[in-house]
Order: structure tokens, then C-alpha cells, then sequence
């Protein structure tokens, strides 16, 4: 009984790095090659912009990829549950944490869009 209780958890934390590295490789690489190249002698209004936005940039693509992977998991555990209440209550939890995740990912958006507007 508890190595079938060992195996399902190997099982679950092999899916979600699994999920992690198949969401998060793309996201990744994207923003690597969107980094600004600096120049060595002065740091202008330009390049501190594309700072700012390289870096709302990765918090964007690391947000968003936690966010698909805790709506997964939240529709793994609906579809496991089996009618048992405390598994289809936490799998409504990490809805819920889901919903503020796309919600802090819309803030992290328009951040940088409000500081370029007051800084113009």
C-alpha cells in the first residue's frame, strides 16, 4: 500500500517538472535574445528603459508559466478527486491561485506601460 502511495507521488512530481521544463524552456529562450546591449561608457534613459522592460519581460513568461502549470494541476486533481470533497476543494484553491496569477501577470504588463507614460 504505501509504495503504490510512493509511486504516485514520483508520478506527480515527475509530470510537473515535466510541465515546468515544457512551459518554461520556450518562455526562456524568448527573452534571452530580447536582451538590450548596453553600452560600456553610459547608461542612457533608452537602454534603463529596456531594462525595465526585459525584466517585466521574465517576470511575464515566469508568471504566466506557473500559472498554465497550477491550471493543470488544479484540473488533474478535479479529474482525480473521485467526489472526495477535500481534493475537489483543493483543487478549487489552486483555481483560485490560478485567477491571481493572471492577474498579477496583467499588473507586471501594465507597470511598465504607466511608468513609461509618467516618465514622457
Amino acid at each position: 500500500m504505501k509504495s503504490t502511495n510512493k509511486m504516485k507521488k514520483i508520478k506527480r512530481i515527475f509530470l510537473v517538472l515535466g510541465l515546468l521544463a515544457v512551459f518554461s524552456v520556450p518562455v526562456l529562450s524568448l527573452a534571452v535574445e530580447n536582451l538590450p546591449q548596453l553600452s560600456s561608457t553610459s547608461l542612457t534613459t533608452s537602454s534603463v528603459s529596456k531594462v525595465v522592460d526585459t525584466i517585466f519581460n521574465w517576470i511575464f513568461g515566469i508568471v504566466s508559466t506557473l500559472t498554465v502549470l497550477i491550471f493543470v494541476l488544479a484540473g488533474f486533481y478535479f479529474v482525480t478527486a473521485q467526489g472526495d470533497p477535500e481534493k475537489v476543494g483543493k483543487a478549487k484553491q489552486m483555481m483560485i491561485y490560478g485567477v491571481i496569477g493572471v492577474v498579477v501577470m496583467i499588473i507586471a504588463k501594465a507597470i511598465p506601460y504607466f511608468i513609461y507614460t509618467i516618465l514622457k
